[in-house]
């Protein structure tokens, strides 16, 4: 997740939709006030930048009454697994339960059907981690992905001000988008 404040955009990396190659384009493009969140793992870890201002604090706890049962899921749900609240893969609804100042902010993010998401995902593990079993095989063992959980709120749609979610197959318009907003994407067609 990046958090460009002056522009008021969030952009939201989802699994399997060229987001790491945006997020990675977008971070060289970074102001002094802006935020990412640390993604990636091991050799293509990519630190974050001024993230530690999503630190919870009081005024976030009380600022997350507006909906407590919601507050109480996220909350319970990262102290059982022992994940920060704010991560990676924090979702818009639970960045803007804690920080209401985002939510008027532009939320902008890549969208997928998820069958293929499922399907891109078996493939890089047969290329990265030369998997050889069958397409149901590997989703019986792995899990089918959805990306939907990123944008649909679960208490309501208190999320975010505007959502400009673009799709896969056309992420040429996404790339006008960014440039409108002064920000450059030169990303090729993708054939995952």
């Amino acid at each position: 997740m990046i958090i460009f404040t002056k522009k008021k955009l969030i952009f939201i990396k989802t699994f399997k939709t060229a987001g790491t190659a945006i997020e990675t384009e977008l971070s060289a493009q970074l102001g002094s006030d802006d935020i990412q969140l640390p993604f990636g793992f091991g050799d293509e870890r990519v630190e974050g930048k001024n993230y530690r201002r999503l630190r919870l604090g009081i005024r976030n706890l009380i600022a997350s009454l507006r909906h407590p049962y919601v507050a109480f899921r996220i909350i319970a749900g990262h102290f059982l697994t022992g994940t920060p609240i704010i991560n990676e893969h924090t979702d818009a609804e639970c960045l803007t339960l804690f920080f209401p100042e985002y939510q008027n902010f532009t939320l902008v993010s890549i969208s997928r059907p998820n069958e293929e998401v499922n399907q891109s995902n078996y493939r890089m593990h047969q290329r990265r981690y030369n998997y050889d079993g069958s397409f149901d095989k590997f989703i019986q063992q792995k899990g089918r992905i959805c990306n939907n959980y990123f944008f649909k709120g679960r208490a309501g749609s208190f999320t975010c001000g505007r959502y400009e979610i673009f799709e896969y197959s056309r992420l040429a318009e996404a790339k006008n988008f960014f440039r409108q907003q002064g920000l450059e994407l030169s990303l090729q067609d993708r054939v995952n």
